[in-house]
């Protein structure tokens, strides 16, 4: 290349490359960013259904009745939950709930299996421990709740109740 030798010359020289050059780097090129896709699912329960327990009408005989009832949860995937029972408006006690019917009572057992060896209260290890499938009613988890009477003979006719609380927690 030859050198310059007058300034008009140098400076057109000048911009002509400064131009060209300024032409290439805007005519290419790329820039990239990347950025995160994130959600947060939270564990809950959010639903706890009962069915009551009816050991229907009968003559006052000597011995045991048997019914059940079903407690339905719905938690997320693997969220571990439990299900505790109180021990009813009557007495308040896990291990002596009773049917009332003004100032008699009729005894009765809530327990985890049909055989009734293992009794349902309301804190460890007489709760109910599970774990979330999901929820919606596609992932429902239906606890069955086996209920046993124990009857005298000797009761006076009428509708014996007891309200029991179940109690999910998460």
């Amino acid at each position: 290349m030859k050198a310059c030798t007058t300034a008009l010359l140098c400076l057109g020289m000048a911009a002509s490359v400064t131009l060209a050059g300024n032409a290439i780097a805007q005519s290419s090129g790329s820039y990239t960013s990347s950025f995160q896709v994130r959600i947060g699912i939270e564990g809950t329960c959010n639903a706890l259904t009962t069915s009551n327990i009816d050991f229907g009408d009968h003559i006052p005989t000597a011995g045991t009745l048997d019914a059940n009832g079903t407690i339905n949860v719905q938690c997320t995937m693997d969220t571990p939950f439990t299900v505790g029972l109180d021990g009813g408006l009557t007495t308040a006690n896990v291990t002596a709930r009773a049917m009332t019917n003004g100032t008699v009572q009729i005894p009765y057992a809530l327990a985890h299996d049909a055989a009734m060896t293992q009794p349902w209260g309301n804190t460890s290890p007489t709760w109910h421990e599970g774990t979330g499938l999901g929820l919606g009613s596609a992932y429902n988890i239906a606890i069955p709740v086996y209920a046993r009477a124990t009857i005298a003979g000797n009761e006076p006719p009428g509708t014996y109740t007891d309200t029991v609380t179940a109690t999910l927690t998460y």
